[in-house]
């Protein structure tokens, strides 16, 4: 089967696409037909953009009017996607989902219902990525007697080009139309963003406090390292500046290719923590768990520190990556700090907990240790080493920084938690503990 879709790869990328939904190990001249062909880059131009959350009934028609839509205009979205996740096998077990499983299937909106309960988790995905980032993690919070429900940024689970054409008003609404309806049906909201998730989580609960008794946070995006993202509202107009990355779009379960429309949304969304008109008063008033690593290169972790020390919340803890003197140095000694240590195997090989990985055990068959894909992104100009980069067993991994690219020849991004039983030990003592 592997000689098979090996051959394939020689031939057009269409062909490929209707073989297998899995990463594959590309050539330099494969990687650049990919990327100069674009087969998953831009979105088929059908239908609706997404589904607005007020236009449905219920939640479940929600996420089957929004996988129908991705069915659509994801090129891949109807490829069969053989990747077993603790999400898939419980909706497979509670017949909510019905093999064989498809792109269109994991990259979805899903509910894991609990019926009698009277709490909800509602959970926010990151900017470029899908409801499949909280597949590992969702039935954890199951687990703990919550309904559990992933939500849909617009733009996001077809394919790149879908970001040029939303806006934060989209955005906002669906967060917004969501955590309403949860008020009004459960007794206790749990909110649970990642990356531009948590900050559009954030901002619904400064707007709509009520019934939120928790907000799990992991690498809220607060600032951009980039003090010159600001121009990105602007730059996105200029000819030839529409694409920060033009990617191979090798990840069927995120964006690999950025467009520069998709700079100038996240930055609007975090300038809201820094409006005159934040209610940063109603944050202070409910517990946070917020995961953050020190060494992030996607998002400004000291700026996220700041933003907790302002929000503090006796029963706040932050499980950190990194020392614990950096992250003391602004919050205080009060601040409960749980550090990042390993439980079931050695981290020292890992340079740096990334931004992309936090959420990923090291067992997830795509993303894991053992998993099909390698994040080589940082390679995009030398494809030669970009597919080392992707077939080199030993490399080291960990977060993108200067020091790690420059003093190793091939580095991959860390795509996975190497802590990831310690994030699932504090995470179900942060719910057991609200109230």
């Amino acid at each position: 089967m592997i000689r098979m879709w090996l051959l394939l790869l020689f031939m057009s990328s269409a062909t490929f696409a209707e073989t297998s939904c899995l990463s594959s190990r590309l050539n330099a001249q494969q990687l650049e037909a990919q990327i100069q062909d674009a087969p998953y880059r831009y979105a088929t131009n059908e239908g609706p953009l997404f589904m607005s959350y007020r236009s449905t009934p219920s939640f479940s028609s929600y996420a089957a009017q929004s996988k129908q839509i991705i069915a659509i205009r994801n090129p891949r979205g109807t490829l069969p996607c053989p990747i077993s996740t603790p999400t898939t096998q419980w909706l497979i077990k509670h017949d909510q989902l019905t093999p064989p499983v498809t792109v269109s299937d994991l990259v979805a909106p899903f509910e894991l219902e609990q019926p009698q309960s009277k709490k909800v988790a509602l959970l926010f995905h990151g900017l470029t990525d899908s409801p499949f980032s909280f597949h590992a993690i969702a039935p954890l919070l199951w687990a703990q007697g919550y309904t559990v429900r992933t939500l849909l940024l617009p733009g996001h689970a077809t394919a790149p080009s879908d970001l040029q054409q939303v806006d934060v008003t989209a955005w906002s609404e669906i967060t917004q139309e969501a955590l309403l309806d949860a008020q009004t049906n459960f007794e206790q909201v749990l909110l649970v963003g990642y990356s531009t998730g948590a900050t559009l989580a954030l901002n619904a609960a400064a707007v709509q406090p009520d019934k939120v008794s928790g907000i799990v946070l992991i690498a809220p995006a607060s600032q951009s390292h980039n003090k010159y993202s600001f121009l990105a509202q602007w730059l996105q107009y200029v000819p030839g500046l529409r694409w920060l990355d033009e990617a191979p779009d090798i990840d069927p379960f995120k964006y690999e290719s950025f467009p520069m429309a998709a700079a100038a949304l996240v930055h609007e969304v975090m300038s809201t923590f820094y409006q005159p008109n934040f209610n940063h008063a109603a944050l202070r008033n409910i517990p946070k768990l917020t995961l953050l690593s020190e060494v992030d290169t996607t998002i400004d972790s000291h700026a996220t520190l700041g933003l907790l020390a302002q929000w503090h919340h006796p029963r706040d803890t932050l499980l950190l990556y990194g020392e614990r003197s950096w992250a003391q140095s602004v919050l205080g000694e009060k601040y409960q700090i749980e550090q990042a240590r390993c439980i079931e195997e050695p981290c020292a090989a890992f340079n740096g907990m990334s931004h992309i990985g936090l959420l990923h055990p090291p067992s997830h068959p795509f993303y894991g240790k053992n998993g099909t894909y390698r994040h080589c992104g940082i390679y995009l100009n030398d494809l030669q080493k970009y597919a080392q980069c992707t077939l080199e067993p030993n490399a080291v991994r960990g977060e993108t920084t200067i020091e790690n690219t420059q003093s190793n020849p091939i580095f991959q991004r860390l795509t996975y938690n190497p802590y990831y039983h310690q994030l699932e030990q504090v995470l179900e003592h942060f719910v057991h503990a609200l109230p």
